[in-house]
């Protein structure tokens, strides 16, 4: 009640400023000295890759790895997966019932999406706990309200996969918009030298409504719902060494609901709500000792509610305001029994102010007052500088309360205390040449009270302090005039861990890209990509029945990936396209014990009409 109060308080205070007639902007929710990176819908499309891991693992600094039972973690600048918030249209996305609160990607549908942003830094001030390392928004909604289709098939080496995409005009302020993604695959065995595939089922259900004009119209509502199952079989690994091992008949589903509401006016506010609930079930064949069969069940609810202000803009004077609410609960049940049944709230209240002094000058600072069941439990803060786009300095602070799962799991620790983040960063960015702009930073990420696994029994603790000191690099070079396009990105980080003076697991030295894109003709483009990880130390577990685990450490030797790509425009509605992935088959290993190897081509047509 204390935060629907909060809420209806700032919604007053809006409409207070309304009647003012104090003029107002709706800008980007974030701050102009943070580091940023865009993925355009149009360059989405021209990759041609049919999972996000994918657009991401060739950005400097960001390293995606997998597991037999995770799919992808990511890594941004020390920070591991429990610290990147995913926001999709503005609503933060996760499954609350995971180790680090993680995001299944390849659930996403790539067709649907309109531009994906990465924002790295702490970002807690803005966007909460889950913000510490970076925030990565994904936009969905479509911009103009039209009638139009898009088919897509795309097929490969026991790979098949269907994309319909529908929008329909019901008139001037309302549309649908809807995909459908469904993903038939046998995918190659992670276990070294094996020729076993397992299969796996996806399936995708995205829907938007719009309203525009809802009182007047300055208002708009959208209303947006996801389902997405993923059916699949998984290897598991041997619990002497921590490789992966082929199994028979392990069988995972993963399934989920979403769905939100955001009710915006524009040039005002914006107040969104929404509920994920998901449930994932591991069944295996094998027998355990007791005689009965291994079962476990994770059911994961999120419910969060948001509000943005755009309370005041002059000329050279902004603020913004929030307030948001997070509900979370985990349900573990293993082979019949439950093991966890719990929940937590936070809540957030914050306020952001821009300076603009001078015409190249824009000075910003925000405050966050972190509460659990509206008692306060931490104040985090961000302030940023920014010299006419060319100089960009920023420091801010992050808080994090641990995970469910971290909490309460068969390896948790109740009394783990929550992380803290001090972040710094400075980027000089400018345009070098006439087709050339480049980009340089460098920052440093200090950790207390880092979670991680560790000990015999495994159990999560917290490390004392760690510290990530690192650099990027990014150049463009863009012909318009020939039609080439050209990106390279470098990376180079060392996150320590204070305590042992050993490097943080799965956090790679360093990482390079390099991606070329060129149009042959009018009609014909081609595509290079290159991705290098660099070694990094990795840790894996061992385990004894019936719940007992332990780590130990290795390093992983650095690999380096080419892709290439083509599309050809057949006609005005028809393009045909191919991809082929790591086409030397360079033999890597995500994560310890988990091998790939081998080329993946794939090839396709996509059909639009409007």
């Amino acid at each position: 009640m204390k935060l629907i109060s909060l809420l209806v308080v700032l919604f007053v205070s809006v409409q207070t400023f309304a009647i003012q007639e104090i003029e107002v902007v709706v800008a980007d929710q974030s701050f102009s000295s943070s580091s940023k990176v865009v993925i355009t819908e149009k360059e989405i499309k021209k990759s041609q890759v049919n999972n996000i891991s994918t657009l991401l693992s060739s950005e400097a600094n960001v390293a995606i790895s997998s597991s037999n039972f995770t799919p992808n973690s990511i890594y941004i600048r020390g920070g591991d997966t429990s610290h990147v918030l995913f926001l999709i249209d503005g609503i933060p996305f996760y499954d609350p019932s995971t180790i680090q609160r993680t995001v299944n990607l390849s659930t996403l549908n790539l067709r649907s999406i309109k531009k994906i942003e990465i924002i790295k830094g702490s970002q807690s001030v803005l966007y909460g706990g889950q913000a510490l390392a970076g925030v990565i928004k994904i936009e969905t909604f479509p911009t103009d309200i039209k009638t139009s289709s898009d088919f897509t098939v795309t097929g490969g080496e026991r790979f098949a996969e269907l994309n319909l995409g529908q929008q329909v005009k019901v008139n001037e302020t309302q549309g649908f918009a809807g995909n459908i993604k469904l993903t038939d695959a046998h995918n190659d065995s992670p276990a070294k030298d094996s020729a076993k595939t397992y299969p796996q089922r996806l399936t995708n259900v995205d829907l938007t409504y719009t309203l525009r004009d809802l009182f007047s119209p300055q208002y708009e509502v959208i209303a947006k719902g996801q389902y997405t199952d993923d059916q699949s079989q998984i290897s598991t690994y041997d619990a002497g060494t921590g490789v992966s091992l082929d199994t028979e008949n392990f069988d995972v589903q993963t399934e989920a609901v979403n769905y939100g509401l955001v009710l915006r006016k524009k040039d005002l506010f914006s107040l969104a709500f929404s509920q994920q609930y998901t449930e994932r079930k591991f069944e295996q064949d094998i027998i355990s000792g007791d005689g009965t069969q291994t079962e476990e069940i994770y059911d994961g609810l999120l419910q969060a509610v948001r509000l943005d202000v755009k309370a005041f803009e002059s000329a050279a004077f902004k603020v913004d305001a929030g307030a948001s609410f997070n509900h979370e609960e985990l349900y573990y049940k293993a082979s019949g029994v439950v093991r966890a049944d719990q929940f937590q709230e936070y809540e957030g209240v914050f306020v952001k102010a821009a300076y603009k002094p001078t015409e190249k000058v824009v000075t910003e600072a925000g405050v966050r007052k972190e509460l659990s069941k509206m008692k306060s439990v931490a104040d985090t803060y961000q302030v940023g500088l920014s010299y006419a786009d060319f100089v960009k300095i920023e420091h801010s602070t992050g808080f994090k309360s641990p995970s469910l799962y971290q909490q309460f799991s068969t390896r948790g620790n109740p009394d783990l205390k929550s992380e803290k983040v001090t972040t710094t960063a400075a980027t000089v960015e400018d345009q070098l040449t006439e087709k050339v702009r480049g980009s340089f930073t460098v920052f440093t990420s200090e950790y207390d009270n880092l979670i991680i696994t560790q000990g015999t029994p495994s159990k999560y603790q917290n490390v004392a302090k760690t510290e990530t000191t690192g650099a990027e690099a990014y150049f463009n070079y863009d012909d318009q005039e020939n039609a080439t396009r050209v990106q390279l990105s470098f990376g180079y980080q060392e996150p320590k861990d204070h305590s042992t003076h050993d490097w943080l697991v799965r956090r790679p030295l360093r990482t390079a890209s390099l991606k070329v894109n060129h149009d042959l003709t009018d009609k014909a483009s081609f595509g290079t990509e290159v991705v290098h990880t660099g070694s990094r130390r990795d840790q894996y577990f061992t385990f004894t029945p019936p719940f007992t685990f332990a780590t130990a450490t290795t390093t992983l030797p650095s690999y380096t990936l080419v892709h290439i790509v083509g599309n050809y425009k057949a006609s005005e509605n028809l393009n045909l396209f191919a991809r082929a992935e790591n086409i030397f088959a360079e033999e890597y290993q995500p994560s310890y014990g988990y091998y790939v190897d081998g080329p993946v081509v794939r090839a396709g047509l996509n059909y639009t009409l409007e």
